[in-house]
């Protein structure tokens, strides 16, 4: 529950006076008569209604994983694309782990992930080899063991590069495609 105390400390920050704002029927919801809670409830719909309605009009609705974007479409619209509503069976099933991993959202993060892991173990060949190719470097590259690193760095590529890595990949959370940088950055 909000106190009146938690309001003055934490709201007081935002507001000149938070009491104002939070009036004790607010901070007391059973105070409140039936009217007064359905209005509140009302206006929590209607505010998670066009947060929703964001997601779809400026298009961040396709990066959000299936049943992500079944809930945002039920919010904003009242139903999917397909027509089914939050109470379909096949929208409850898209929130199983089986469904989510089978999804193709989640496939193309597991593909990004691989991607991006053969990315940054190619830019640390590439960086091994520029430091050995220098020849003030020489006996640092023999303290520090560079031609080893390089070797375990070229193994490493080969490994990640396999198509069976990305069925070790499967249960992680994968990698966000909209952040994949562009290869040479």
């Amino acid at each position: 529950r909000i106190t009146a105390g938690f309001v003055h400390h934490f709201m007081g920050r935002i507001f000149n006076s938070p009491s104002e704002v939070f009036d004790e029927a607010m901070l007391r919801p059973e105070s409140q008569d039936f009217a007064m809670y359905v209005d509140g409830v009302n206006n929590i719909t209607e505010a998670q209604a066009k947060a929703a309605e964001g997601y779809l009009a400026d298009g961040s609705i396709k990066d959000a994983c299936p049943p992500l974007q079944a809930v945002l479409y039920c919010m904003a619209r009242g139903k999917t694309p397909e027509g089914l509503t939050i109470h379909a069976p096949e929208v409850r099933q898209l929130f199983t782990r089986e469904s989510l991993l089978a999804s193709a959202w989640y496939k193309e993060r597991l593909a990004t992930k691989q991607r991006m892991d053969m990315m940054r173990v190619s830019r640390a060949i590439r960086s091994l080899k520029e430091f050995a190719a220098e020849p003030a470097n020489a006996a640092d590259v023999r303290r520090l063991g560079i031609d080893a690193r390089l070797k375990q760095a070229e193994a490493e590529l080969a490994e990640v590069s396999k198509a069976s890595y990305l069925e070790r990949l499967v249960g992680t959370v994968g990698a966000e495609p909209t952040l994949e940088p562009i290869e040479g950055q």
